[in-house]
C-alpha cells in the first residue's frame, strides 16, 4: 500500500515546466504605450530655422560694437540674445511670410549703455509683420524699421559683456 501511495504521488508529480500554465497575455497596453499620444511632426523646418542669426542692422543702423544681438527660430519657438539679456517666446509664419511674435520673456540683467538698444530691438521683434530670407540674410520687418540678420555659421554668438577699462599706463 505504501508503494501504491508513493506511485500515485510520483505519477501526480509534474516537472516545473508542466506545472506552470501560461495564461494569454493582453499586449494591447504595451502597444498603446509604445505609440506616441500625438502624431509626430514630420514637417521640414523652414530654411531660416535652426540657425543662429546675428543682427547686422536695426532700422538701418549697426548695433553697438559690444552688443551681440541674435535670433534663432525653431518650430514655433523664438529665442536669442538682445545684446544684454536672453529672451524667448513663440512665433507663427503663414505661407505669405506674415510673421507674428508673441510677448517675449527675457532675463533681467542690467547692462550700462545697452538697455535702450535692447528695448528697441524687442519692440521691433514684437511688432514684426513679415519675414524674408536669402542665403545669408534674414530680414524681419516691422512698422518701426527692419531687423537685418546675417547667417554666420560656426561663429558662436554670446551676450555682450562690458569689459573693464584698461589699467592706466604709468
Amino acid at each position: 500500500m505504501l508503494i501504491a501511495g508513493l506511485w500515485a504521488c510520483n505519477g501526480a508529480e509534474k516537472t516545473p515546466a508542466e506545472n506552470t500554465t501560461t495564461a494569454p497575455q493582453d499586449t494591447t497596453a504595451a502597444v498603446e504605450e509604445a505609440l506616441p499620444s500625438e502624431p509626430l511632426d514630420t514637417t521640414p523646418p523652414a530654411p531660416y530655422e535652426n540657425i543662429e542669426w546675428k543682427l547686422s542692422t536695426m532700422a538701418g543702423q549697426k548695433p553697438f560694437k559690444d552688443a551681440v544681438i541674435t535670433v534663432q527660430m525653431t518650430k514655433g519657438t523664438i529665442s536669442g540674445s538682445g545684446g544684454c539679456n536672453q529672451y524667448n517666446g513663440t512665433y507663427t509664419v503663414d505661407d505669405n511670410g506674415a510673421l507674428s511674435v508673441s510677448e517675449l520673456a527675457s532675463s533681467k540683467r542690467m547692462c550700462d549703455g545697452l538697455m535702450g538698444q535692447e528695448s528697441k530691438f524687442f519692440e521691433k521683434l514684437r511688432s514684426a509683420t513679415t519675414i524674408k530670407m536669402n542665403k545669408i540674410e534674414l530680414v524681419i520687418s516691422s512698422p518701426t524699421g527692419n531687423l537685418v540678420f546675417l547667417n554666420q555659421p560656426g561663429v558662436p554668438a554670446k551676450p555682450a559683456q562690458k569689459e573693464a577699462p584698461a589699467p592706466e599706463k604709468k
